[in-house]
């Protein structure tokens, strides 16, 4: 099994701080499955580009997008409205449960619910269950 990032391990306190409260709002935990295989994943989206880019900074990752015009999670466009470019950051992987790990203390309830539950099932398919 491979080593999370070792961008990971140097955050201070207080960048973890501000990712867990960012993930607890604007971001999201998945699990995905390819072929037999299972891996848990992160996305955060948003329109902001600074603080998506302080999110990949953080993470050692690269910004996905602009995706121009987005109309927004449900698909409904309006013809006289215009949308910002949406900025977004993955990450999947060993580094992404180390994250879960790491953000798991300051996360609300349903959060930390779904982050047991992805590792749970992770563990399992990683130890061949």
């Amino acid at each position: 099994m491979q080593k999370p990032s070792r961008k990971l391990l140097k955050l201070s306190s207080v960048d973890i701080a501000w990712l867990a409260g960012l993930f607890e709002g604007e971001g999201s935990f998945s699990l995905h499955t390819r072929r037999t295989h299972k891996y848990p994943g992160a996305k955060i989206s948003m329109t902001d580009r600074d603080v998506i880019q302080r999110v990949a900074d953080l993470l050692g990752r690269n910004i996905l997008g602009p995706y121009a015009g987005h109309p927004g999670f449900h698909g409904v466009v309006s013809p006289s409205k215009t949308y910002k470019d949406l900025y977004q950051v993955t990450v999947y992987g060993p580094t992404v449960v180390g994250f879960m790990m790491t953000v798991y203390s300051f996360m609300g309830e349903r959060r930390k619910a779904r982050i047991r539950e992805i590792l749970k099932v992770w563990r399992g398919a990683s130890s061949g269950g």
